[in-house]
């Protein structure tokens, strides 16, 4: 199994290559593939972004990840933790880079995730969960690792062969494992 997802991060760059073969990560981590018309006539366009919800509160933002640590079976503390390192709980957050929402998720990865609105709270969280999910099987449950691929990507990690060594990507361990130490009491996972 971590042969093939190495071959979908290491040989196919982007969610379709020329080929027309694309691919689908499920809510278990289970990789989907299919094959389209590669034809730019023939693809369908992305879904226009809606405007964020308004009035959104913790409450909702612990109810999502709550049913994204059932999906998936990671702990909502870990989860609020990654949440708060990548955007401070700010459901509107955009990077530099181009991530968008609570867990930062790049449209690249978006895409794969079927996430149609990256400013929806439940829908981010609930594709950065599944994305977290597949980071974990593919690393063996190695949580350091995962959150390695998530900042940097799963390419760097498995060239380092463990956390590859970008000064942001420890910085960025480092504070979701400080921010899951104080939530882990406050919180039951």
């Amino acid at each position: 199994m971590y042969l093939y997802l190495f071959l979908i991060f290491l040989v196919i760059p982007n969610h379709a290559d020329a080929s027309g073969i694309s691919y689908v990560i499920g809510p278990d981590g289970t990789v989907h593939f299919s094959y389209h018309s590669s034809n730019p006539d023939q693809r369908k366009s992305p879904l226009p972004l809606k405007r964020p919800p308004r009035g959104y509160r913790m409450r909702e933002i612990n109810a999502s990840v709550g049913e994204a640590g059932r999906e998936t079976g990671i702990a909502p503390a870990f989860l609020r933790a990654v949440i708060r390192a990548e955007s401070d709980f700010n459901p509107y957050a955009v990077s530099a880079a181009g991530a968008q929402g609570l867990m930062q998720i790049m449209p690249a990865t978006a895409h794969l995730l079927s996430l149609s609105d990256p400013f929806d709270p439940r829908e981010n969280i609930l594709a950065g969960a599944r994305y977290l999910r597949v980071l974990l099987n593919l690393f063996n449950n190695d949580p350091t690792l995962a959150l390695a691929a998530y900042n940097a990507g799963p390419k760097r990690v498995i060239q380092a062969m463990g956390v590859p060594p970008i000064h942001e990507t420890r910085n960025y361990i480092k504070r979701v494992w400080r921010f899951y130490r104080d939530d882990a009491g406050q919180f039951p996972k």
